[in-house]
């Protein structure tokens, strides 16, 4: 599968879109379109070449080993704001995923699929032996928390760490439900949230499968589509800013009913505005995450 419409492949789609098609059910592995798309993979590297988000996927699921130590230690979120290591540092996007990621990647949680399949036959080496490795760990690691109780099995600084990085989770969740408006942000979330023992029927978790819906388009022959954010106020601002540089007055219906739409938009008063008033964020749903590209889209078609 490719990234781009001129490209020639693109091993973590690949890779993703094999993984989705077997586990769902929708295609067998020795599908002549699957066994094309596995020789693919191994002959670019197999599972261990794959984009880091992409593996992070697929450890969630059991498919991929969590790495002994994850890159990003869980307590870089209790740094003080002035170290520049710090997560405070980092700009919002990268918050927005990696708080849930520092409680994955600490935890190693995994959720398996159901159907038991696995894809051992995508790696190019032994590195899946790995999982039968980690799941004795976990399981070990369960038992002791049972006996002993999960408040004597984790350090107070663990315990501190990961109420921080909960709470600026839930403190960042918008109005529909989502993180920060991110697909990808809010799958992390829900995974974290599961990680450390809400369940799915809890009402966040709901909330935030509504919110990833609501981010579904239906495209040309009824395909469904889920973008990653919704863009409308980056899409109108570029739209008003375009027509008036092609000649459109400023007074012209359809770039008013831009402007009226823009303006009430920005963020007043946000969390994220240093000032008491704001930029603009990437859709509409955003209400404090506004952001230097679509903030300075919003004023050139305003000006």
């Amino acid at each position: 599968w490719k990234l781009y419409d001129d490209d020639g492949g693109h091993l973590s789609s690949t890779i993703e879109a094999y993984t989705s098609l077997l586990l769902t059910g929708r295609m067998e592995r020795n599908a002549p379109e699957m066994k094309r798309a596995e020789a693919y993979i191994l002959r670019h590297g197999g599972v261990e070449k794959a984009h880091v988000s992409t593996k992070c996927m697929l450890a969630l699921n059991g498919l991929y080993p969590w790495p002994k130590r994850f890159p990003l230690p869980l307590f870089l979120i209790r740094l003080p704001r002035r170290l520049p290591l710090g997560f405070h540092r980092w700009s919002s996007y990268v918050k927005a995923h990696f708080a849930p990621l520092l409680i994955l990647g600490h935890m190693k949680f995994v959720l398996p699929h159901p159907s038991g399949i696995d894809i051992h036959h995508l790696y190019a080496t032994e590195k899946h032996r790995k999982l039968g490795r980690q799941q004795n760990i976990r399981q070990r690691s369960h038992r002791n928390r049972r006996a002993q109780g999960d408040t004597a099995w984790r350090s107070n600084r663990e315990r501190l760490a990961l109420q921080q990085a909960e709470r600026y989770i839930l403190e960042h969740i918008e109005g529909d439900g989502t993180l920060y408006s991110y697909t990808s942000a809010t799958f992390f979330m829900i995974y974290a949230l599961l990680a450390i023992g809400y369940r799915p029927n809890s009402p966040v978790v709901i909330r935030a499968l509504q919110g990833l819906r609501s981010f579904v388009t239906q495209k040309d022959g009824g395909e469904a589509h889920l973008q990653n954010s919704p863009s409308t106020v980056w899409d109108t601002a570029l739209a008003a800013y375009a027509l008036q540089e092609a000649g459109l007055p400023a007074e012209d219906e359809a770039v008013q009913r831009a402007i009226r739409y823009l303006l009430p938009l920005q963020h007043a008063g946000s969390a994220e505005a240093r000032q008491g008033d704001g930029g603009w964020g990437f859709s509409e749903s955003n209400t404090a995450n506004p952001d230097v590209d679509d903030t300075q889209a919003a004023l050139l078609a305003l000006t």
